[in-house]
């Protein structure tokens, strides 16, 4: 009777040993809390690296580079552009010095010099003046009819008072000087001069 009890433990054992080699689980071994820390924290690294590369793809400056420096606009009236034939001097709030003197701007109180350039080249000064002031069309006739009776030749070469926005285009020429005048009227009236002075 001893043999097969012998047999069964021995079929018991190997069965047993077998089914350990099944285990799928059997061979993995355990993994401890630092190498978990380890690989949590190269997870977050790759993540910040794929963050910066979609900002840099998307061309968005990364903080403290040098494309994410600021650099604040030029004082205008300091400015100066020179070249090889001449400089452009940008004057906001006042006309240039060498702004014709029978070429008066329209005498109200409202009228302000926005922007005011000259350019100098080997042949003439070229000066441009933008002019803001609160007045109607029949006002600025009143005052191209003035700079007539002073002497300016004054020719409307395109009226367009009957559409919106309202807009008058006048070739004039003084002294040594010709230009143009550009009126449109957004809010308020805008006269954008244009002279050349032969040198």
């Amino acid at each position: 009777m001893r043999k097969p009890l012998i047999l069964a433990a021995a079929l018991a054992l190997t069965l047993a040993a077998c089914s350990d080699d099944e285990d799928p689980t059997s061979d993995e071994s355990p993994v401890s809390e630092t190498e978990a820390v380890e690989e949590d924290d190269s997870e977050a690294d790759d993540a910040g690296n794929g963050e910066e590369d979609a900002a840099a793809e998307d061309g968005v400056p990364e903080p403290g580079g040098e494309e994410g420096v600021e650099t604040p606009d030029p004082d205008p009236e300091s400015e100066v552009i020179e070249d090889d034939e001449g400089a452009m001097l940008p004057d906001p709030g006042e006309l240039t010095d060498a702004w014709p003197s029978d070429l008066p701007l329209p005498d109200h109180p409202s009228a302000e010099v926005v922007m005011s350039t000259s350019f100098s080249e080997p042949d003439a000064e070229i000066l441009d003046a933008l002019v803001s002031v609160d007045i109607s069309f029949d006002e600025v006739q009143a005052y191209l009819d003035s700079l007539a009776e002073a002497g300016i030749d004054v020719e409307v070469t395109d009226d367009r008072t009957d559409m919106e926005p309202a807009s008058l285009f006048v070739d004039i020429s003084g002294d040594n000087w010709d230009g143009l005048i550009s009126v449109v009227d957004v809010e308020v009236v805008s006269l954008a001069y244009a002279i050349t002075i032969p040198n």
